[in-house]
């Protein structure tokens, strides 16, 4: 699956955005996704937010079936990134798991 075929946006609060952190967000999620064969048809939602001295990102992936949300903050933006999608990952592969076990209960 390439980055194309996902539907990922990434919105700036109160600070400037960078094509720089865009792509990173995008490519994490995308990558995230990709690793647990995330079907098309998904979108994704990353919000990048500056409040005072931290800084926090918000992300929320819908598809059929799911919704799913992680949010982390960090002094530094590149750190919440990874943070919020390292809990995606998470939830995802929970997520998988009990599409799994619910296939082979009788």
């Amino acid at each position: 699956m390439s980055k194309e075929n996902l539907n990922i946006t990434v919105t700036f609060r109160h600070m400037e955005s960078t094509e720089a952190l865009r792509n990173y967000t995008v490519d994490k999620i995308s990558r995230v996704l990709s690793k647990y064969s995330v079907k098309d048809g998904v979108e994704a939602m990353a919000t990048l937010i500056v409040e005072k001295r931290s800084q926090s990102v918000e992300i929320r992936v819908k598809s059929i079936g799911f919704e799913l949300s992680a949010k982390a903050t960090d002094n530094d933006m590149y750190a919440a990134i990874d943070e919020a999608a390292s809990s995606l990952e998470a939830q995802i592969r929970k997520q998988k798991s009990k599409q799994n076990t619910a296939k082979h209960k009788p």
